[in-house]
């Protein structure tokens, strides 16, 4: 049997994928038992914001993985673009102050991978927020 250096690094993924669960859990009981007490407030949305990039990287390089293998199929079924982008818009406005200014008809609906279309999204965001941007917009036209 030969070396898969592929599946040792998917199987890795997925672990650390598992622990970043955990840690989350974690997050969350904690956040329940300082509710109320503000001088932890500002270190337990920290720690929130780091896990939940971390997590998003870790999805993001196990999509990669599953491209490069093959194992990926894209999912062009139609989607509301409101709706894919909504909920990845408040995020970034929650945890990064991040405004997400939208310029297209909320009507707007298109054939996509919204999986794909989000990690796209998300590093987009990413780097505007690592720029130093307050505010990033959208604008989609239809041809």
């Amino acid at each position: 049997m030969s070396f898969d250096l592929n599946t040792l690094l998917s199987a890795e993924l997925h672990d650390i994928k598992n622990l970043m669960q955990g840690l989350n859990s974690c997050h969350e009981t904690l956040a329940e038992q300082l509710q109320g007490q503000s001088q932890y407030q500002d270190n337990l949305a920290s720690i929130q914001n780091h896990s939940q990039n971390l997590n998003h990287r870790l999805i993001e390089l196990l999509s990669i993985l599953k491209l490069q293998n093959s194992d990926f199929s894209c999912s062009e079924d139609e989607h509301w673009l409101i709706d894919t982008l909504t909920p990845l818009a408040h995020e970034f406005k929650q945890l990064n102050n991040l405004e997400v200014i939208t310029q297209f008809d909320t009507d707007f609906n298109g054939f996509y991978d919204e999986q794909l279309l989000e990690i796209a999204l998300r590093n987009i965001f990413t780097n505007a927020n690592r720029a130093g941007a307050t505010q990033v917009t959208v604008d989609i036209q239809e041809f």
